[in-house]
């Protein structure tokens, strides 16, 4: 359910899913996670690893992702212009 206009659901969650269909190079997330809310154990680790290894994503300043929190549009755009420089250069 989409939060107001400038919210959309889940929106971390969209961009996990974008990058798991990009055809990026096969990519080894670090021993120690990035983020304290994904977990080793987390099905999403690999793409998130990936986001942040490429500066797409930095998290928050207390060290989380939020892949549950809804995504403002101005920050989904941030994510969609810094994904297509990691993925086909700026």
């Amino acid at each position: 359910m989409i939060n107001g206009p400038r919210a959309v659901p889940c929106g971390a969650r969209l961009v996990v899913s974008g990058v798991s269909r990009a055809g990026e190079p096969a990519f080894t997330p670090p021993a120690s996670p990035t983020f304290t809310d994904v977990p080793p154990s987390s099905p999403l680790l690999p793409e998130v690893e990936w986001l942040a290894s490429t500066g797409i994503t930095t998290g928050w300043p207390d060290h989380t992702f939020r892949p549950t929190a809804r995504v403002e549009r101005q920050a989904m755009a941030a994510f969609l212009m810094r994904f297509e420089e990691a993925v086909h250069g700026s």
